[in-house]
């Protein structure tokens, strides 16, 4: 698919456009916590957008308050534009935001069925700078959820 896109940071006006997107099987609820987490930490977050200046794709992230991951909350494209390449070059450019400010670890959660999507681009199986709580609770509330990262 050959589609024109330019990588942008979030601006505050485009809030109310991700605020209808549809981000199935988000619940509401979620969508709302990760929007309002992208509010307090706008840096780490990005959208695609066509020529025509359509949103056509979307990466939230969140930095831990020490500055040493970021957590992406969300990775979204509109069904009509994915396979262009616009979910790899949101992640790269989250990279390269997590890079300038001295962020060592990018980390996400997610299903088997995208595991080769984040593969293919170096992520990897693993939970281990996690506290073992956390990774507790995922295992055994979140058994069907992948945790992937990337040292950068």
């Amino acid at each position: 698919m050959d589609l024109q896109f330019d990588i942008r940071p979030l601006e505050p006006a485009d809030l109310e456009h991700l605020w209808t997107m549809e981000w199935d099987p988000l619940p509401r609820q979620i969508r709302t916590f990760y929007l309002l987490c992208t509010i307090a930490h706008p840096r780490y977050s990005a959208v695609a957008v066509d020529p025509r200046g359509r949103i056509v794709g979307v990466q939230l992230a969140t930095p831990d308050q020490a500055g040493q991951w970021v957590y992406v909350n969300h990775l979204r494209i509109e069904p009509d534009c994915r396979g262009a390449g616009i979910g790899s070059a949101l992640m790269k450019h989250l990279e390269s935001q997590c890079r300038s400010t001295g962020v060592g670890r990018v980390w996400l959660l997610t299903s088997t069925d995208v595991e080769p999507f984040y593969a293919a681009m170096g992520y990897t199986r693993d939970s281990s700078f996690m506290p073992a709580a956390t990774r507790r609770l995922m295992e055994t509330h979140r058994p069907d959820t992948l945790i992937l990262a990337k040292v950068l």
